[in-house]
């Protein structure tokens, strides 16, 4: 979703949901956790941002609905 807002394209798709490197060692931990992380602070902020009239707008495609659940 944090693509949506940078870049206005919904580019995941749901048979990559899960498509993770292998963990094979603390630091490959720690860098997916900061990437993890570091990715929804940066989407917080996008949505703290937004107006109620934009959260009420249509989330990339109408079959998505809008960006409240």
């Amino acid at each position: 979703m944090l693509n949506v807002f940078e870049a206005g394209a919904l580019e995941i798709r749901d048979k990559h949901s899960f498509d993770l490197p292998e963990i094979k060692s603390k630091k490959d931990w720690n860098q997916l956790f900061n990437e993890i992380w570091t990715n929804a602070e940066k989407f917080v902020k996008h949505v703290e941002n937004m107006t109620s009239d934009q959260l009420e707008n249509i989330f990339v495609h109408e079959k998505y609905g809008t960006f409240l659940p």
